[in-house]
């Protein structure tokens, strides 16, 4: 399955506005369950 830039900008537009009002950014750690592979484990790491 190809995945646009596009479709990844619109992913991590999402999860920057859901979830960065909830957490603290400087003090907060990120744990990955998923396989860099998956596009949602490349958004998070890319927005982190």
């Amino acid at each position: 399955v190809l995945i646009k830039h596009e479709n990844i900008v619109a992913a991590m537009t999402g999860q920057k506005e859901r979830v960065f009002p909830m957490v603290d950014v400087e003090n907060d750690i990120y744990i990955a369950y998923l396989p860099l592979a998956h596009i949602l484990e490349l958004c998070c790491g890319l927005l982190i």
